[in-house]
This record gives C-alpha cells, sequence and structure tokens, in this order.
C-alpha cells in the first residue's frame, strides 16, 4: 500500500536520525573499535596487565559485513538494516542460505524462517528462535501454544557484559509468544499484559558455538518500528553479536574467539 510505505518511510527518515543521535550520546558506537569488558580483578604479566573478563572488541558498523536472510514482508527491519550505513550487506533466501558463505560475515541477521544449518558466529533473529529455545508447553488438549494478547514492551534491567541496549519505552505489540528459556539465557525484553501475565519478549544467549539476541514477536504488530529506540536496538545488537565470545553463559564475559574470522 503506497501511503502507508510513504508515511511509514517519513516516519523512519525522523527516527534513523533519532538513533544516530542516541549512538552518538552513547548508545552503541558507529565508528571506531569498541572495547568493553566486565569488572574484573587485574594481574600483571610479562606481555602486561590481563583480566579474568577479556575485554569485547566489538566491529563498527561501518567496517562490519552482514548477512540477511529473509523471504520478504519485512518493510521495517530491512529499512533499518540499510540505514545503518553497513561496509556490506547481503541478502539472501532461507532456501539458498550457505553455511559456508555466511562464515564471511561477521553477522547474520534472519528473518521470520530459520534455516536447517546455522555455523558458530553471532545471529540476530527476528520472529524465530533456535532450536534450544522452545514455545511454553500447551495444556492437555490444547491446539497451540500460549500467547499473550495487547502487550507493552518493558527493558529488563540488564547483566550482560558488553551489551548496552537503549531502553524502551512507550512501546506497544498485538501478541507475544510465551517462550521457555535455556539456563543461562538471560530475557532482556519482557512483555507485560494488562492482568498481569509476563513473558521474554527479546532475549539472548548461546548455543553450540552461536550467540544470538531473539526478537520473539512479530514485529510488524507493534509500534516500536516507528520509534528511534528500534534502529539504535539494532545497531548495538549488531556490534554485541559481532564480537567473538565462548562461554556459554550470556551473563559472562568472552575469552576467546568462538567462530571464524570473516575474510
Amino acid at each position: 500500500m503506497r501511503h502507508r510505505s510513504t508515511a511509514a518511510a517519513m516516519m523512519f527518515a525522523v527516527n534513523t536520525a533519532t538513533a544516530a543521535l542516541l549512538l552518538a550520546a552513547g548508545v552503541g558506537s558507529p565508528s571506531g573499535m569498541v572495547q568493553r569488558s566486565a569488572p574484573a580483578p587485574q594481574s600483571t604479566t610479562a606481555t602486561g596487565p590481563t583480566t579474568a573478563a577479556a575485554a569485547f572488541i566489538r566491529i563498527p558498523l561501518d567496517k562490519m559485513r552482514v548477512l540477511y536472510v529473509s523471504d520478504g514482508d519485512d518493510y521495517f527491519l530491512s529499512k533499518a538494516l540499510g540505514a545503518l550505513k553497513l561496509k556490506e550487506l547481503a541478502t539472501t533466501r532461507p532456501e539458498t542460505f550457505d553455511p559456508a558463505e555466511a562464515e564471511r560475515y561477521h553477522v547474520t541477521v534472519i528473518f521470520r524462517k530459520l534455516p536447517a544449518t546455522l555455523p558458530a558466529g553471532g545471529y540476530l533473529l527476528f520472529e524465530c528462535a533456535p532450536p534450544s529455545v522452545h514455545r511454553a508447553a500447551t495444556r492437555p488438549g490444547a491446539k497451540e501454544s500460549p500467547v499473550l494478547r495487547e502487550l507493552r514492551l518493558v527493558s529488563v534491567p540488564q547483566n550482560t557484559p558488553g551489551l548496552d541496549l537503549p531502553k524502551i519505552e512507550k512501546a506497544a505489540l498485538l501478541t507475544c509468544p510465551v517462550f521457555e528459556l535455556p539456563p543461562k539465557w538471560v530475557t532482556l525484553v519482557r512483555a507485560d499484559a494488562n492482568a498481569g501475565a509476563s513473558a521474554p519478549a527479546i532475549f539472548t544467549g548461546r548455543d553450540d558455538g552461536r550467540t544470538f539476541i531473539v526478537v520473539g514477536f512479530e514485529v510488524g504488530r507493534t509500534n516500536w518500528t516507528l520509534k528511534p529506540t528500534f534502529p539504535a536496538f539494532i545497531a548495538e545488537s549488531l556490534m554485541y553479536l559481532s564480537a567473538p565470545r565462548t562461554s556459554f553463559d550470556a551473563t559472562q564475559p568472552a575469552t576467546a574467539p568462538a567462530r571464524i574470522a570473516p575474510r
């Protein structure tokens, strides 16, 4: 629908500019290598000071290669990615996804349909989840997993070293699936219903050498895409996911690379 696309494009242009101001103010860093580390006891060796928590070395956006996997119907997400001025943004469909080719990129963004095989690396998922994350169990005789309705997004106080997401305010969504997170996975944003029910809406964790940030709800059914924190969230998530890490605990810092470096 042309009138919707035109209005959305105008709103998105305003929000992208605002997001740039957020980034400049400290929510992520669009250029320059960024090092982040959690507080840890320091010691000194012959090669200099060391810490039990190694620093996160994040790739700046203008140096970053991103692979985007989508089957379409992703207007706001594709626009947000295109506005980030990445060094390279390649696109492919789930059925043509090549795991070997994906290793050329710092981060892979996947919309809706998860490819069968994912190499080690960083992944930003929208409307899908890795196999280790399950929809909540249904009651006996039920045909569908639980879904919460008429919700608001609420940022959760963070304890994830290296990740500094913008706080989401006054964002509403129509529905959100109820997920059961594996041990050591961390909820970043929850969806709260008026009746008091709550579910993880955005969460992060690791699985077999892969680091994930998962947006579990339908982004097209929320007003969050029209707010400046949406592109700012994507930018910060990409930079966090670009940092190699081996810890399987999302609350603990990295110690060594866990993926093949992009060529």
